[in-house]
Formats: structure tokens, C-alpha cells, sequence
């Protein structure tokens, strides 16, 4: 598993079950953004918030939207990423990613 990092300060966060959630890149509009599938990690009491990249959704170059979820070598060898959804629309691509939440920490640890 991936080290977790601390929580960044702005979140534009989609969906949120207190385990999971997906986060928009603050870097593009809210409305076109790519994202990621982000998993909370436990710390000690006190410590900083703490999270982890389990996957994300991207617009491509042809204008469709994917996503993907990470992959620890030791679980699928020779494949960092698994392609969950191959959509024309975005909101399709993150619902994929959301119902794949639980799939994808399984894949990385």
C-alpha cells in the first residue's frame, strides 16, 4: 500500500460515505474537473487527517471519459492501473469509480 499523506487543505469533494470519497482537482473548473477516489487512512489520535489515491477519472484527448483504479503489482503484475469505465460521459466514468470504491482498496493492499 501506497504511504498515505496528509490532508490538503481544500477539498471539492463529490461523494463521501466517511471511508471513501471522490475529490475534484482544484487545478480545473468544478463543472469539467478530472478527479480522484480517495480512501481515508487511520492515524494516531491527534495526528493529522490522512489519505490515499486508490484511483481517478479522466477526460481523454477523443473526449471520452475514463477511470482507473490502482494496482499493486504483487495482486495484478505487469498493470499499475485497471480500467473501470470507458464512458462519454463524465458523470458516467465517476459513478464507476464510486461503485468500484471497495474493489480498488482490495487492489493495493
Amino acid at each position: 500500500m501506497a504511504s498515505p499523506s496528509s490532508a490538503p487543505t481544500e477539498f471539492h469533494i463529490l461523494l463521501d460515505d466517511g471511508s471513501f470519497f471522490i475529490d475534484l482537482n482544484v487545478d480545473y473548473q468544478e463543472a469539467t474537473a478530472p478527479g480522484f477516489l480517495m480512501v481515508r487512512v487511520d492515524t494516531a489520535p491527534g495526528a493529522p487527517a490522512a489519505y490515499e489515491c486508490l484511483g481517478s477519472f479522466t477526460k481523454s484527448s477523443d473526449g471520452t471519459w475514463g477511470s482507473t483504479i490502482h494496482a499493486s503489482a504483487d495482486i495484478v503484475p505487469n498493470c499499475s492501473r485497471l480500467r473501470v469505465a470507458h464512458a462519454t460521459r463524465r458523470v458516467d466514468a465517476i459513478c464507476q469509480l464510486w461503485l468500484q470504491r471497495h474493489r480498488a482498496l482490495r487492489q493495493v493492499v
